[in-house]
């Protein structure tokens, strides 16, 4: 519906310039205030630059109106030092940093004379402007304009952003050295350079009139900056990377390889920019930094488009040369018009935008501005993707909240996939109902694969419109490592090496180990010898085992986890060698002599032996030369009877201190633990020195021949 209005009040900023009186341009007849005003809301004045005339001089002016009854109250001449005014077009939109009125210079239409594209900013109070000017290089003299319409742009710092255009060499010439224009820029409050954006493709940009500048930037969430500009591709660039020059974080094609020209919108997670070829919405992932494209809206709906009343507003404006004659009310969601309102005269401007306020939307055609009254929409959902649970190698839960905002919700789905395009989507568990607040939702997904990662969010629907949560994953759970237990090798008396493969299955394994132990409940573990690593395939592990008690079967298996899982191996078994340790040096010492040719027999060289703490002690046994193997075993006895003072004992005999056995090749030397009983070590204890008989029993090739020998054994 078209609204009636009145003028509250007008006010004259002086007389606009002829545009005969002007090199060249596109705007006629006279060139007066071309960039959108601005409103200091806290003041309450308006302000806009006016390029006003004298009858033989140009002079570019901030002018500044009371709200409320139009009184002037601010006039400051703001052309930049050694500048021509003539060549000079003010066509940004003017912005509030603080106390200061922000804008653009670039050149008129055709980039005629000599000029340098400059930033201005201008205290509210009427002291002298701060200037900033693009440095062009040689061999051009002239452009770097910044003209964009949106504007500059201030963030909470009060710094400032703006994008500059091509330089303008001499024809026959080509710019080659970088010189700030093309760019995106990044100034203090006091409009000192703090740093800037140099597009990859600058110098080809730059000779081919494929600029930035006919973009201006917008501000994202987390710290981003999207710019677009004629050349078709749409830049992420992290507002902290520009002091040191960084590249952009992400780049696309937009626009589908056509130019943007003017400003852009953002709403809930989407980039809304005019394109040559139609209104596009881009996705914003503010934890990728990245976007993907959502839609693109009707072909010719090309001027900047504002987000008002639950819609994206856009005006066709006719092209370069202006003359559109429709406004689009845009869903949100799909870029279909649900509005196409005629205007009542074409637009003139080539760059014209829609404002809106009060639940109207106002678009200004030539001589006079159409008011259109926007019904009151059902407000679209409010959606938030969150954190995943019960995530498992196949399944997991998906969680959001949603509120449908008073209204009846028609879809509530997740949309899911390998990448951020998703492919997949599963309906949410429960439906929020209208008027029930915000809501938690959740969907079981199924059949995923292990270790994989997969992008979720949360989609709703009401008839205010649909709404997309953030980008979220998930990581599904590897398998368990594929483990199987091989066979001991390197087997000694004492020791063993353990064998086995591990496959890791594409994740990190965080324990690979064996147990092992004399029963098939284990009850030690020896850890691998080498990680299995985070690869796929087979991988050969092992570990050592030592301290074993000869002749003795143990049992084994692998052991191995990843975030996945445990796995076990299956269990095997080794068999120790029926081998005696070796002695040290000052303990007692027996040696086989050759009695006969047949049987040799054992004497103690060393007639003293000390035990350990724990009654542990040994003895060094040699097998004589030229004799297959010598098999037998030792033992200790007492010399006398003696009473073990324990009950089953009460009557002194003589006591059987330890026994050993031993087994090693002719001509060799072995050593033999004897570990004592736990009478004969209370028996020790209590009497410090024994006098005792080593018995020495021989087998060899089925004869049987047993020495006895008296030595000392202490405590």
């Amino acid at each position: 519906m078209i609204d009636s209005v009145r003028v509250v009040w007008h006010a004259s900023a002086g007389t606009p310039v002829p545009s005969s009186a002007l090199p060249c341009g596109d705007i006629t007849p006279t060139v007066g205030i071309v960039g959108t005003p601005v409103i200091d809301a806290a003041g309450g004045v308006l302000y806009a630059v006016a390029d006003t005339w004298d009858g033989s001089h140009a002079q570019h002016v901030l002018e500044g109106f009371r709200l409320a009854d139009g009184t002037r109250v601010l006039n400051t001449p703001v052309d930049p030092p050694s500048s021509d005014p003539k060549a000079l077009l003010q066509r940004t939109a003017l912005n509030l940093d603080g106390s200061n009125v922000v804008f653009g210079f670039g050149g008129n239409d055709g980039d005629c004379s000599d000029y340098r594209g400059a930033v201005v900013s201008v205290p509210e109070g009427g002291s002298a402007p701060s200037f900033w000017q693009t440095p062009i290089a040689a061999p051009s003299t002239t452009g770097g304009a910044v003209w964009a319409t949106g504007g500059p742009a201030v963030d909470a710092a009060g710094n400032i952003y703006a994008s500059t255009g091509n330089p303008n060499p001499p024809s026959g010439q080509e710019a080659t050295t970088y010189d700030y224009s093309d760019s995106v820029l990044e100034l203090g409050p006091g409009l000192n350079l703090l740093g800037s954006f140099e597009p990859p493709t600058w110098k080809q940009d730059s000779n081919t009139d494929r600029d930035l500048g006919s973009g201006a930037p917008e501000l994202l969430p987390g710290g981003m900056l999207f710019e677009a500009g004629k050349n078709g591709t749409g830049y992420l660039i992290a507002e902290t990377s520009l002091a040191g020059g960084a590249p952009a974080v992400y780049s696309r094609q937009v626009c589908g390889g056509a130019g943007s020209f003017g400003g852009d919108s953002y709403f809930n997670g989407v980039i809304y920019l005019p394109c040559t070829n139609g209104v596009q919405a881009l996705s914003y992932d503010a934890a990728a930094r990245t976007f993907t494209p959502l839609w693109r809206g009707p072909s010719d709906a090309v001027g900047p488009p504002i987000v008002s009343a639950g819609l994206i507003w856009d005006v066709a404006t006719g092209g370069g040369s202006g003359g559109g004659t429709k406004l689009y009310g845009l869903d949100p969601a799909t870029g279909v018009p649900r509005y196409t309102e005629t205007l009542p005269s074409p637009v003139i401007d080539h760059f014209a935008s829609p404002s809106a306020g009060e639940g109207h939307v106002f678009v200004a055609t030539g001589s006079s501005v159409t008011s259109f009254h926007t019904a009151v929409l059902d407000e679209p959902p409010t959606v938030v993707s969150q954190q995943p649970s019960s995530v498992t190698q196949t399944a997991a839960m998906l969680n959001a909240t949603v509120n449908a905002n008073e209204s009846a919700i028609g879809e509530c789905r997740f949309e899911y996939g390998t990448t951020v395009s998703y492919g997949s989507s599963v309906i949410c568990s429960a439906v929020p109902g209208a008027g029930q607040g915000t809501s938690a939702v959740s969907a079981a997904l199924t059949g995923l694969s292990a270790n994989v990662t997969y992008h979720f969010r949360i989609v709703a629907t009401n008839p205010g419109g649909t709404s997309y949560g953030s980008d979220e994953t998930l990581e599904t759970l590897p398998n368990p490592p594929g483990v199987l237990t091989g066979s001991a090798s390197t087997v000694t008396q004492t020791a063993a090496m353990l064998n086995a493969t591990v496959d890791p299955g594409g994740a990190a394994v965080a324990d690979c180990h064996f147990d092992y132990g004399t029963t098939s409940a284990f009850g030690s573990t020896a850890p691998c010898t080498a990680p299995a690593g985070e690869g796929a395939g087979p991988v050969a592990d092992a570990a050592p085992i030592t301290a074993l008690t000869p002749d003795t079967n143990y049992f084994f298996r692998i052991v191995a986890s990843n975030g996945g899982g445990i796995s076990y191996g299956a269990t095997q078994s080794v068999a120790t060698l029926a081998l005696a340790a070796t002695p040290p040096a000052s303990h007692g010492v027996l040696a086989f002599q050759e009695q006969q040719p047949a049987t040799p027999v054992a004497t103690l060289v060393s007639t003293s032996l000390t035990a350990s703490r724990s009654g542990i002690a040994y003895l060094e046994v040699r097998c004589p030369a030229g004799h297959g193997r010598c098999v037998g075993t030792v033992a200790l006895r007492t010399v006398n009877a003696v009473a073990a003072r324990v009950p089953s004992r009460p009557r002194a005999k003589i006591l059987t201190l330890a026994v050993a056995p031993f087994n090693l090749a002719g001509g060799r030397e072995a050593r033999v633990k004897v570990r004592l009983s736990g009478a004969a070590r209370g028996l020790l204890r209590r009497a410090r020195v024994l006098r005792v008989h080593a018995l020495i029993t021989t087998k060899i090739s089925g004869a049987t021949r047993t020495t006895q020998t008296l030595l000392t054994l202490r405590d």
